[in-house]
């Protein structure tokens, strides 16, 4: 068969770029599947992280507020023990 005889637009020509064509397609959507997997792991490996890091965060802020309660429970009572002695040892006679 020589060049003069083949016709692009013959019935076996279409059917054979129609063919490559689907297959060029499946195999982009085999690729995002792929990458769609990837990434939804991705997401929720970062979802326990981020949950994680909160929960974290969260209980620190608690132990914080807990101390800084304590701290000002023991300075009142500090305060008021030193203001007792004072007012008693240098308070009015």
């Amino acid at each position: 068969m020589s060049n003069e005889e083949f016709n692009p637009n013959s019935y076996d020509a279409i059917l054979g770029g129609i063919k490559s064509e689907l297959h060029s397609i499946n195999e982009s959507l085999t690729n995002l599947e792929d990458n769609q997997g990837q990434i939804h792991k991705r997401i929720s490996d970062l979802d326990l992280k981020v949950t994680k890091n909160v929960t974290d965060v969260n209980n620190k802020v608690v132990a914080l507020e807990y101390f800084k309660n304590y701290l000002m429970g023991a300075v009142a009572v500090f305060s008021s023990i030193a203001s007792y002695f004072f007012v008693k040892f240098f308070g009015e006679k």
